[in-house]
């Protein structure tokens, strides 16, 4: 009987723990709503439903660990249900026993306080199963509304990765769009160069060109004052070096010069032209004809459209120098022009412009 007792007070104690969480569980959202309600307005969207997200996942696990309790405490009433039936049985066996003999009121209001017992217990087990139902069922509307907002993050989270495709798209043109129009800035730069020279050039030319007085008393000529230093030919001859155009220093001086490859690929096809006349174009780099006649160079060769001179301004006198002692004295190996080089000091005291002719020989 002792132990009967003690499964009951057992059970009374599960049921009034019940009681009590589910009481707090019960009265847990309302702090919650409360929280969301004093939630600021200036939230954006995407934070509200992280957030929510969240708050799903936290409310889910523990309704997940309050379904597993409470599978364990019906476990738990279960096997007292199963003990106190055992007990029922015992007890009807011995009133039936007594009852052959002498049946005492005794045995009876035992027997009664069994089945009290057992039907206090049945209700308990009632009770807890309509609890696991109804976490159940709050544990699915959670599940469901989680699934939603992943979704729904999913859709946003692809939206955001056109968009930014797209910009990327557009800022990769952008960025081809700028590099072309500096290089096609710096052409022109060249050509403006070129054209204030020679127009400068023609000028000094026609100043030299002009008369005296008709008086005859004073013969003056009329020069062009200008800021800008003068062209210097170097006459200095270096050593013809024992490689050729194709050699790794020649290309350092070119790399050296400028990095850019269409300038690069014009510059070899030009020199590689001046050594030799036969040279093919299709070897040298894939240029056409209109590149060559718009590019920024001095003039071009009667009866040909490659141009017999060029121009390489702001060099360093590093560079400078490489193509003194280098190039150049290999351009004068080939017999058939005469090399004229011409420099002057840039405005800027430190760089300088390179001119490099060539006058075929009679």
């Amino acid at each position: 009987m002792w132990q009967k007792n003690g499964l009951v007070d057992r059970l009374n104690a599960s049921r009034k723990g019940e009681a009590r969480e589910f009481q707090y569980h019960s009265e847990l959202p309302q702090p919650k709503e409360r929280e969301r309600s004093n939630s600021t307005e200036s939230e954006t969207e995407n934070t509200i439903e992280n957030n929510d997200a969240v708050t799903a996942e936290v409310e889910l696990k523990a309704a997940e660990d309050r379904i597993v309790h409470l599978e364990d405490d019906l476990l738990n009433a279960e096997e007292i249900i199963c003990h106190l039936r055992a007990e029922k049985l015992q007890a009807l066996r011995q009133v039936e026993k007594l009852s052959r003999h002498s049946p005492s009121k005794s045995t009876f209001t035992k027997l009664q306080n069994d089945q009290v017992d057992v039907t206090d217990g049945n209700e308990e087990v009632a009770v807890l199963t309509q609890k696991t139902k109804l976490y159940e069922n709050e544990l699915l509307i959670m599940k469901k509304s989680l699934i939603a907002i992943q979704q729904q993050h999913k859709v946003e989270c692809n939206e955001l990765m056109e968009v930014v495709r797209e910009q990327e798209q557009e800022i990769a043109k952008l960025k081809t769009d700028n590099w072309k129009c500096e290089e096609r800035i710096c052409d022109l730069e060249d050509e403006n160069r070129l054209l204030v020279d020679l127009i400068k050039q023609n000028t000094q030319d026609e100043a030299r060109e002009i008369q005296p007085d008709r008086d005859g008393d004073v013969s003056e000529i009329v020069t062009v004052k200008d800021s800008t230093p003068e062209w210097t030919e170097e006459w200095i001859r270096h050593p013809t070096p024992a490689f050729d155009l194709d050699s790794p220093e020649v290309q350092y001086v070119l790399f050296t010069w400028t990095s850019n490859t269409r300038k690069l690929q014009y510059l070899r096809l030009w020199l590689a032209h001046v050594v030799n006349d036969k040279v093919d174009r299709k070897v040298l780099g894939k240029l056409s004809l209109e590149q060559l006649e718009t590019a920024s160079l001095e003039m071009v060769e009667p009866g040909s459209h490659f141009p017999m001179g060029i121009e390489l301004p702001r060099l360093s006198p590093e560079v400078k120098d490489g193509f003194l002692t280098l190039i150049v004295p290999l351009l004068r190996k080939q017999l058939n022009r005469t090399i004229q080089v011409h420099s002057r000091r840039y405005n800027d005291g430190i760089h300088f412009d390179l001119r490099i002719r060539t006058i075929p020989r009679g």
